[in-house]
């Protein structure tokens, strides 16, 4: 017998031989209540994988959540401090146009003038790189939600009704929050 022959022949013994040790019974009761577990095992095993996965990735949502609401949260307490340090700085820049607006200030030597008048707009730059931004200049119509009117008093020249005619204290916002509202005398 040729060689290739004698191959095929042994390839088909393997092969039966193969099926000989598979033992195949009858599908009785015995059998479809055992699929019958595993199907219910299995079913089980799906739902308990899907709450698991379901509960992770609440758990993962909460996880994301808190860290925005971290962040958040920071944001608001650098806002907020920087807000406050802020504010005990405007006194200052207050004391700086008091002193500047006085009659002193006129006999004050030109070299001291634009030294603190320096000093003043290196004040201001640094607020405006925080953010702040000052407001309240004589001409201004009114805005109760910018300004605090001090007085009302009615001036001659061509101020329009309801125009701030004098400033007491500039104000001060960060965006649209208002750091310190402007005090004004506004025409009658």
């Amino acid at each position: 017998m040729p060689k290739k022959k004698a191959d095929l022949e042994n390839i088909d013994n393997v092969q039966d031989a193969g099926h000989n040790d598979v033992v195949f019974e009858p599908e009785d009761e015995s059998s479809k209540d055992a699929i019958a577990k595993l199907r219910k095992k299995l079913k089980e095993c799906q739902a308990e994988k899907q709450e698991y996965l379901d509960g992770w990735q609440r758990a993962k949502a909460d996880v994301l959540n808190s860290k925005k609401a971290g962040s958040e949260l920071i944001k608001s307490v650098r806002e907020d401090t920087q807000d406050e340090v802020l504010m005990s700085l405007i006194p200052i820049l207050d004391s700086f146009e008091v002193a500047m607006k006085g009659e002193a200030w006129e006999s004050v030597d030109e070299n001291w003038k634009v030294g603190v008048t320096h000093i003043q707009s290196k004040f201001i730059n640094t607020l405006e790189e925080y953010g702040i931004e000052v407001y309240g200049e004589i001409g201004e119509e009114f805005d109760p939600n910018l300004h605090e009117s001090m007085s009302v008093k009615e001036v001659e020249d061509n101020s329009s009704k309801g125009s701030i005619v004098e400033v007491l204290q500039r104000g001060y916002k960060r965006g649209n929050n208002i750091v310190r509202p402007a005090k004004v005398v506004v025409n009658k």
